[in-house]
C-alpha cells in the first residue's frame, strides 16, 4: 500500500542483501511483491499485472535462461471461481516454456478426504473438516494430471508432513499446505530444495 516505496528504498541496500523490488500492491491489503538481487545478471522483457492485485508474472532472463516468474495470492473461490484457469489463460498466452508459479493459493494439490492421519489420508491437511476452496484445488490438481505444471515440494518430499497454514485462532489446531513451489515440467530440474520457513 502506502509503505510500498519505503519498502523499495530500504531493499536497495539491506542487511540481507541488494534487491530490485517489482510489485502489484496499491492497497493496504493483498497485492505481492517479488526481489529479484541486484547482482544476478538478469533482464526483464515484460511484466504483467492483474487488475484485481492478486497476480504479478515476470518475463525474465537470469544467468542466460528465459522464464516466468509467477506470483500469485489467490482469492477464496467465492470470490472468483474462474481464478485459476484465467491464470492459466495468462500463463499459455506468454508462450515461454519454463515457469515457476508460488504463492499463497489458497487451495491444495491434493484431492484426497482429510483424515487426522495425513499419512494415511490427505498429507497437506490435519484436522481439517474439508478441502479448502475445492474449486480451486480441483484445477491444481487437474493441472498436474495434464502435466501442465510439477508440484515441486511434494515431488522432492513425498511423504513430508509440512503445513504453511496456521490459524490466528491459537487454540485451533487446523493446518495445511496451501502456499506451493509449482514449476513447469521443464523447469522442474532447475529446482534442488523448497523450504517453508517455520511459521513459529
Amino acid at each position: 500500500g502506502q509503505n510500498i516505496n519505503k519498502l523499495r528504498k530500504y531493499l536497495t541496500l539491506s542487511k540481507f542483501g541488494n534487491f530490485e523490488l517489482f510489485d502489484n500492491s496499491s492497497k493496504g491489503e493483498r497485492g505481492i511483491i517479488t526481489l529479484i538481487k541486484k547482482n544476478l545478471p538478469y533482464t526483464v522483457h515484460k511484466i504483467i499485472k492483474s487488475s484485481c492485485e492478486n497476480i504479478l508474472i515476470l518475463d525474465i532472463i537470469i544467468r542466460g535462461l528465459r522464464f516466468l516468474i509467477i506470483n500469485v495470492y489467490s482469492p477464496i473461490q467465492e470470490d472468483c471461481r474462474d481464478f485459476m484457469p484465467s491464470l492459466k489463460n495468462k500463463i499459455t498466452n506468454l508462450n515461454v516454456k519454463h515457469f515457476i508459479l508460488m504463492g499463497d493459493l489458497n487451495c491444495i494439490t491434493n484431492l484426497l478426504p482429510p483424515t487426522n492421519n495425513g499419512l494415511i489420508g490427505n498429507i497437506d491437511l490435519y484436522q481439517t473438516l474439508r478441502i479448502p476452496n475445492p474449486i480451486h484445488s480441483r484445477n491444481i490438481v487437474e493441472w498436474l494430471g495434464e502435466n501442465f505444471i510439477i508440484d515441486k515440494f511434494r515431488s522432492l518430499y513425498p511423504q513430508k508432513l509440512e503445513y504453511s497454514y496456521i490459524p490466528f485462532n491459537k487454540t485451533a489446531s487446523n493446518r495445511s499446505r496451501i502456499d506451493h513451489c509449482l514449476c513447469s515440467p521443464s523447469f522442474s530440474n532447475f529446482i534442488s530444495n523448497v523450504e517453508y520457513l517455520n511459521l513459529l
